[in-house]
């Protein structure tokens, strides 16, 4: 009798094994060790190693299912991915029990665990044929998101009770509940039906790592696995499993070191019996490493541990904290990783960061909030698109995020923030960051260079080295030293209204270092800053709100002193910028100064212009244009994007890129220089330039012609063309001259060397200057023939002979001339051609309708150098 029993036991024993499995799809097909059957063709194992969803039809469901007898004191395991927000019409089940193959018939009986559905929750059901109950009711909104990878562990033990529990996007276990139900004790199968609705759901259920095994009897005692800190005096512990109730009450069991001592209460979880809520009578401190003591907690099972103890921080965002290491915008074409726009962020601080609820933002749009991850010191995260997770998972810890924002090729400002709305990062990239042109085309990341240098900027980062193109999840490969030495600068100030001023400074500002009224001087004295707001989320601007509103047409001074940058870099003094309230530009308040439209190679045209007027302008709502072939006005765009105020007889330098302007011309004023990305094109020939204000009323207007340059420039290219005098109609030729070699054939930014100084004319007729050198040197390269006349109506002749008495130039013919202005000579003859120097007769003839005639007679020298 014995040995029959024992041959029973053997018998048994060996069923039980047979009856376990462990499933990770390594072999890459499902029909064999174990042979899975059922929907086999809407199913694949893709090059993850993962059973992934291959059906195409909508409304439909589809199942696997293996052998597996496991149905008392068992346990059962798996993970699945889910790359979509779950819905009543989109879920999963897995069945732990099945009486048929297909478990999902209604002929079946068992239970299953539903992951989604309407509640987005993780619930075990009893399974009654054609009916189901639902036994364990999971968390509520676990799964409202587009992104979730799910581990579940499913316990059957003694007098049937069921345990279910579960960790999301890899967090910490959770007890979901637990359950007595004993009405089914036999099963046949193991398996995974599938519910799906719309195209959008295909192919987006994977599932790997599943185990059925025996359930094992629980003799380890309790751990801590996790310390949350939901509110500045509390604590939420979670324990490594579900525990007794009566000894986890008890306050005098916790403690938390650094003076912080025990908590007045502690009290278990209302739905989760593996968690317990501390509640203390002192705030805790903030970004303070702190270690929690516990003793003798005891299971369910009565297995109690003698003492524990966990890490933790009141974890407070700080600016900094986390920044953005890595920009892939432009994917295309791929160097060796897929063609998706993502970025990373990386974990500079000491702490364990907490990212639930962050988001990155762009332009006042936010994505949708990071799930429950947590970013380990020095530790990386790609961020993603729910499209773009499952091919980057392969070379990156990723978490794709609802309305991930496009990263634009040519230039974004992207922006991470807290749970709580903070900035900790921010980066306006553009095109020139890579420093390598066939880079910036497609393919290669953007990798900050020095991780301790977060607002370097451009100089910061550059295109990746590494031969697949980025380095997502690793250690940057251009990795290396940036120390940041430069001061930064006051550039420029702003009102939005009558008593807020904004100061605008060359680089992001520590707001830390902003925040005193005392920093701020305004002169003339009256005046006080009541409010500084540092402005987000680049922090190269600070708020400033007055105590008193602005008076009109009053320009003041601020100065300001003791802010730093980033690294500590004290601003540069002294730091002064005008500011008043700005005025609508009218006609020739602002002229067309200067203008390259023939560049050189890959330079490109600029612009400038001058303030001649007693205004100050807001640039942001003027704009810069052309005209089409129609002739109709065209290609406006605005010279400034942001407020940016223009000073009486100030000059701005207007480009597609003032680097390249930078690179050849000398540019005295660099703070000038105004970038626009839609630059009007300003043909090579002919063409027009147009600045309107904000009415659509024309400021000033520039019709240019190739052959206004000297006539003794052989080739015009880089040269530009100059303004003569701010008082002189812009559309007079005679009003234009070619910028000298001595400049560099171009002056941006400054004094145009062919500027001609206004004098008081003290007769009817005056040449000045008296003796002019027409060399191009930009000195007297022209004689101005200055006029003022009794009464309007006269025309004019100019004749001009040299010494022997013939005639070289008959510089004008039957002119209306007006009550006063000026003529030009520019020592050449009627032949375009140079003459020789000496003194020269300018012979003058005026005559009118009644008639009036008279004429007159001036001396001029031409001066040449010897040679």
């Amino acid at each position: 009798m014995l040995r029959i029993l024992l041959l029973l036991l053997i018998v048994l024993a060996s069923l039980r094994s047979e009856a376990q499995f462990r499933e990770t799809f390594s072999d890459a097909d499902f029909t064999q060790n174990p042979p899975w059957q059922g929907d086999t063709s809407a199913w694949v194992v893709n090059a993850n190693g993962e059973l992934q969803s291959n059906h195409t039809t909508a409304n439909a469901r589809f199942y696997l299912s293996t052998a597996s007898t496991m149905a008392r004191e068992a346990e059962w395991q798996w993970t699945s991915r889910l790359m979509f927000n779950p819905s009543s019409a989109n879920y999963v089940d897995v069945h732990l029990l099945s009486t048929a193959p297909d478990p999902g018939h209604d002929s079946s009986n068992g239970y299953f665990v539903r992951i989604g559905q309407t509640d987005d929750d993780i619930c075990l059901y009893r399974k009654d044929g054609s009916g189901i109950v639902k036994i364990i009711d999971g968390t509520n909104g676990l799964l409202n998101g587009s992104s979730h990878e799910i581990r579940v562990s499913v316990s059957r033990g003694p007098n049937y009770l069921w345990t279910l529990r579960r960790s999301h996007n890899r967090g910490a276990w959770r007890d979901e509940g637990s359950t007595t139900d004993s009405t089914y004790t036999v099963s046949a199968y193991f398996g995974i039906s599938v519910q799906q609705s719309t195209a959008s759901f295909f192919q987006k259920h994977f599932f790997d790592d599943i185990t059925v095994q025996s359930w094992v009897r629980d003799s380890i005692a309790p751990k801590v696995r996790e310390v949350i800190v939901p509110s500045p005096m509390a604590l939420s512990i979670r324990f490594s499993e579900s525990i007794d109730s009566v000894s986890s009450s008890l306050s005098a069991r916790y403690r938390v070191t650094n003076g912080v001592g025990y908590p007045i209460s502690a009290r278990p979880d209302s739905t989760d019996p593996s968690v317990v809520h501390l509640q203390f009578v002192d705030t805790l401190p903030a970004r303070t490493a702190l270690t929690l003591h516990t003793l003798q907690i005891s299971d369910l099972q009565g297995n109690v541990m003698d003492a524990d103890s966990a890490s933790f921080t009141r974890y407070i965002p700080r600016r900094f904290d986390v920044l953005i290491t890595e920009i892939m915008p432009d994917p295309s074409p791929a160097v060796g990783l897929p063609e998706t726009e993502w970025l990373e962020i990386r974990n500079i601080s000491p702490f364990n960061i907490p990212l639930s609820g962050w988001r990155l933002g762009k332009t006042g749009a936010f994505s949708g909030p990071l799930p429950a991850l947590n970013l380990a010191p020095d530790s990386a995260l790609v961020l993603c698109s729910v499209s773009a997770a499952p091919g980057l998972s392969a070379f990156a810890a990723s978490a794709s995020l609802a309305s991930f924002p496009s990263l634009s090729n040519e230039g974004d400002l992207i922006s991470l923030h807290a749970a709580d709305g903070q900035t900790i990062h921010a980066l306006a990239y553009n095109k020139n960051w890579y420093r390598n042109e066939l880079k910036a085309e497609g393919g290669w990341s953007l990798e900050m260079i020095d991780a301790q240098n977060p607002c370097g900027g451009a100089e910061n980062f550059m295109a990746s080295v590494d031969p697949l193109g980025a380095t997502p999840g690793k250690s940057n490969s251009v990795k290396a030293v940036q120390v940041d030495d430069r001061a930064p600068r006051l550039l420029r100030a702003y009102m939005t209204d009558s008593v807020s001023l904004h100061l605008v400074f060359t680089e992001s500002i520590d707001s830390l270092s902003a925040l005193s009224s005392n920093q701020y001087q305004i002169n003339p004295a009256g005046q006080q800053v009541i409010q500084v707001v540092p402005s987000g989320p680049l922090f190269r601007e600070v708020k400033l709100i007055l105590s008193s509103p602005l008076q009109p047409q009053t320009i003041h001074d601020i100065t300001v002193q003791g802010l730093t940058d980033c690294a500590g870099n004290l601003l540069e003094s002294p730091a002064k910028a005008r500011f008043t309230l700005p005025e609508m530009a009218d006609s020739m308040d602002i002229v067309v100064n200067e203008i390259l439209f023939n560049p050189r190679g890959q330079s490109v045209d600029y612009v400038e212009i001058a303030n001649r007027s007693r205004k100050t302008i807001d640039l942001q709502k003027m704009y810069i244009g052309n005209r089409n072939s129609a002739g109709q006005i065209s290609s406006l765009s605005r010279i400034s994007e942001s407020p940016y105020l223009f000073f009486p007889g100030e000059l701005v330098v207007i480009s597609a890129s003032g680097k390249s302007v930078q690179e050849a011309y000398q540019v005295r004023n660099p703070d000038a220089l105004i970038d626009i990305s839609a630059m009007p094109s300003f043909p090579d020939d002919e063409g027009y330039v147009l600045l309107v204000n904000d009415r659509g009323q024309i400021v000033d207007e520039l019709h240019y012609y190739d052959d206004w340059h000297h006539p003794l420039i052989s080739d015009p290219e880089a040269v530009a063309l100059e303004r003569i005098r701010m008082d002189a109609p812009t559309q007079n030729k005679e009003n234009w001259a070619s910028a000298p070699a001595n400049v560099g054939y171009g002056t941006p930014t400054w004094k145009n060397a062919q500027q001609a100084v206004d004098s008081v004319i003290t007769g009817e007729w005056v040449i000045t200057p008296p003796v002019f050198s027409p060399d191009g040197d930009g000195f007297d390269d022209f004689a101005f023939i200055h006029y003022r006349l009794p009464e309007p109506g006269f025309m004019c002749n100019l004749y001009i002979y040299d010494m022997a008495g013939r005639l070289v130039r008959h510089l004008q013919r039957n002119t209306l001339c007006g009550r006063e202005g000026y003529f030009r000579w520019d020592g050449l003859n009627d032949k375009q051609g140079p003459i020789p120097g000496g003194p020269y007769v300018l012979f003058i003839e005026l005559f009118n309708l009644q008639a009036k005639k008279k004429r007159l007679k001036r001396t001029v020298v031409l001066a040449r150098n010897k040679r």
